[in-house]
């Protein structure tokens, strides 16, 4: 799962809480990168694992972003 900031500086500000509240819910998280424009982490809850990363992508695109009724907003499948 890829989380999307337009603003590098706002991924240090968003990795925190997700990780506190995946660990509230019971998940495993293990971070595995931590640089300012990316963070890495592998997920586990009881069998299933996941990977999630945190990175920067500019704003400005060819393709705008959707809307998507699971994860809220998602990039272009263009």
């Amino acid at each position: 799962m890829d989380l999307f900031h337009d603003a590098a500086e706002s991924i240090a500000g968003s990795v925190e809480p997700d990780v506190a509240a995946l660990r509230a819910a019971g998940c495993v998280v293990e971070l595995d990168n931590s640089q300012s424009a990316f963070q890495r982490a592998c997920v586990k809850q009881g069998t299933h694992s996941t990977k999630m990363e945190w990175v920067y992508d500019s704003a400005h695109r060819f393709f705008p972003v959707e809307q998507d009724a699971e994860m809220g907003w998602r990039r272009n499948f263009a």
